[in-house]
């Protein structure tokens, strides 16, 4: 679970980035679903859950791309550290 979370999320940021220089909104709330329910499986922060959740509410609502990207950048930020330490762990699990 945590290598799927690790590849396909970073992969689904990037498409919703391109949506959203498109102001695709179907696309932008398509891959922000898709990667949700992995956020509160793998016990992530809340907030990180809840910014998502606005992107959702956001991109249904096919309105502010500024603040859909604001959202965004700021998930990507986060989740950069989390890669890190589930990519640490999956070292130890390994070893």
């Amino acid at each position: 679970m945590i290598s799927i979370f690790t590849k396909d999320t970073p992969e689904a940021i990037k498409l919703i980035q391109i949506a959203l220089e498109n102001e695709k909104f179907f696309d932008i709330y398509k891959n922000a679903v898709k990667i949700k329910p992995s956020f509160q499986m793998l016990g992530l922060p809340s907030e990180l859950s809840d910014k998502l959740s606005e992107v959702l509410n956001l991109a249904n609502a096919m309105k502010d791309t500024a603040k859909i990207k604001e959202l965004i950048n700021s998930i990507e930020k986060e989740l950069a550290s989390v890669y890190i330490e589930f990519e640490k762990e999956l070292y130890e699990l390994k070893n």
